[in-house]
C-alpha cells in the first residue's frame, strides 16, 4: 500500500515539463464555449443551428468513434467555422491506457478529424473525465506526440448530464436548466469562462438527456445577450510549461 501511494505521489508532483493548460478566455465579458462527446446526429444539427441563430462560435472536442461513424457531422461542425479537437478516441480514462494504447489513441482520433479540418496547432486536446491532468506521465506522453499540444481544462461546468435526472416532462427539464442558467450568469466569477457543456453526454441514462444541449444553449444564449456576453475561441497558453504544474491544481467554479 506504501509502494502504491509513493507511485501516485510521484506522478503527481514530478518536476517532469508540465504541459499548459488552457482555464480561462481572455476577457471578463467573454465566455468560451466547449462541447464534449460529440458528434450525435441527436443534438449536433440542432446546437449548431442555435449558434447559428446567435452568431456564436464553439469549441467541439469530439470522439474519435463517433466521429468515424458521422463523419458528415464532423464536415458541418468545420464548415460553419467552429474548432474542432480531440476528445479521445473511445472516451476512456487516458492514464490508465498503456503507453502503445495512448499513442493509438491519439493519433487514430487526430486521423479521422484531419479529413475535416487541418490539425491545429497549438494542439488541444481534451481528456476524458479530465484524466491524467495531474499526472506526470501523461504529460510526457503527450508531449512525445506532439511538441506543441495543449490540454484544454475548463473553468466552469454546470454538470449537465445530470440536469435530466428525475425530470419527467421538457418543461420540467427547461425549468431546471434555466435556473441554472441564472445562477451562472449572477455569479461574478463567470465572466472569463472556459465552460463545458456535453452534446449527448456519454454514460448519462436519463430518458430526456439529450434534450439538454440545445436547451442548455439556447438560454445561455440569450442570457449572454442580456448581460453583453459575447463569445470567443479557447487562447491556447503561452505561459511557460514549468508553471503550470503549480497552477493545474487551481480551483474551478
Amino acid at each position: 500500500m506504501i509502494s502504491d501511494l509513493n507511485r501516485k505521489l510521484r506522478s503527481r508532483w514530478s518536476d517532469g515539463d508540465w504541459l499548459p493548460i488552457c482555464r480561462t478566455a481572455p476577457g471578463k465579458n467573454l465566455i468560451a464555449l466547449s462541447f464534449d462527446d460529440g458528434p450525435s446526429p441527436n443534438t449536433t444539427p440542432e446546437i449548431l443551428e442555435i449558434l447559428d441563430r446567435f452568431n456564436a462560435t464553439a469549441a467541439f472536442f469530439l470522439c474519435g468513434e463517433r466521429a468515424e461513424r458521422y463523419p458528415k457531422l464532423v464536415q458541418d461542425i468545420a464548415m460553419n467555422g467552429h474548432a474542432i479537437y480531440s476528445h479521445g478516441y473511445r472516451h476512456k480514462r487516458m492514464d490508465e491506457l498503456s503507453p502503445d494504447d495512448f499513442m493509438r489513441d491519439l493519433a487514430r482520433t487526430e486521423a479521422i478529424l484531419a479529413r475535416a479540418r487541418p490539425a491545429p496547432s497549438p494542439y488541444l486536446v481534451r481528456l476524458p473525465y479530465g484524466s491524467g491532468h495531474d499526472s506526470a506521465r501523461v504529460h510526457a506522453q503527450l508531449s512525445a506526440w506532439r511538441d506543441d499540444i495543449q490540454i484544454a481544462h475548463w473553468s466552469h461546468s454546470f454538470d449537465d448530464w445530470t440536469l435530466a435526472d428525475n425530470c419527467s416532462t421538457i418543461t420540467a427539464l427547461q425549468t431546471r436548466c434555466d435556473s441554472t442558467v441564472i445562477a451562472a450568469l449572477e455569479d461574478p466569477r463567470f465572466g472569463g469562462s472556459i465552460l463545458l457543456l456535453h452534446e449527448d453526454a456519454i454514460g448519462a441514462e436519463a430518458p430526456l438527456s439529450g434534450a439538454i444541449a440545445p436547451i442548455v444553449l439556447t438560454s445561455l444564449l440569450r442570457g449572454f445577450a442580456r448581460y453583453g456576453i459575447k463569445t470567443t475561441t479557447i487562447r491556447p497558453s503561452t505561459g511557460r510549461r514549468t508553471l503550470s504544474r503549480f497552477v493545474r491544481f487551481t480551483a474551478v467554479h
